[in-house]
């Protein structure tokens, strides 16, 4: 029986296959949050409130929402005779509120910095790529154009 086949590198993956194996059996969880490295007293607690609560994006959206309706209901609005620091932290969660939202909605806020940043790119697309700046130019045009009010 011949014991080649088309692909002979294969033979050289299984030793990098049999050690990420040994490897993930150290450490089985592979992905964005890795409760064992976080800092928690109690890693299984964490695991079993995102398994039955939801994620932290999900546990962090119905907190917003919740406290965006209480901040609606009790009329609190920026600047309702709120301390300094009452206030700050209010913008503060109003920013997060905002940019949840946005990447929810998959667009990204328009915040000062973001708008900076927006501004330096299309500087650089006008002065490195004026056929590309053009057409951005004329779409932005068409869109603002669009969207103003009657």
């Amino acid at each position: 029986m011949d014991n080649t086949h088309p692909f002979p590198f294969l033979d050289l993956m299984l030793p990098i296959h049999q050690e990420l194996a040994s490897w993930m059996g150290l450490a089985p969880q592979f992905g964005l949050i890795n409760i064992n490295r976080m800092a928690t007293d109690k890693p299984e607690l964490e695991r079993r409130v995102i398994e039955k609560a939801g994620s932290y994006g999900r546990q962090l959206g119905r907190l917003i929402e919740t406290l965006e309706l209480v901040l609606d209901r009790c009329g609190i609005s920026d600047g309702d005779g709120l301390s300094t620091d009452q206030e700050k932290t209010l913008k503060n969660f109003r920013k997060l509120a905002t940019d949840v939202k946005a990447v929810k909605k998959g667009y990204t806020p328009l915040t000062e910095e973001n708008i900076r940043g927006l501004v330096k790119g299309i500087t650089h697309l006008r002065e490195n790529d004026p056929v590309a700046f053009g057409e951005l130019r004329q779409r932005l045009l068409n869109t603002l154009e669009a969207s103003e009010p009657d």
